[in-house]
């Protein structure tokens, strides 16, 4: 685990797509990202802001890329959200 607060988890991905790709998860598993409440949409963006410095220190990469798939067909396969860095 990378980090948790009271709404949400942040942990590496089992099958990263880059080194540090992160899945941030929130607690209370709806459907879809905005069937949260815009409180639980805020504490996520803040847990992606917080894993990023994180993952600076780490990896020191080139860049981000910051995801959210919705649906299956959007490639939504578990709901999450998806966070990874690019070398």
């Amino acid at each position: 685990m990378i980090c948790e607060t009271a709404t949400a988890v942040a942990f590496y991905d089992g099958y990263p797509v880059s080194k540090g790709h992160t899945l941030i998860i929130p607690k209370r598993h709806t459907a879809s990202y905005f069937d949260l409440t815009t409180h639980k949409q805020r504490a996520l963006w803040l847990m992606v802001n917080h894993c990023k410095k994180i993952l600076e220190d780490r990896f020191h990469p080139n860049g981000f890329n910051v995801g959210i798939n919705v649906n299956e067909a959007a490639g939504q396969i578990r709901i999450q959200k998806m966070m990874s860095q690019k070398d």
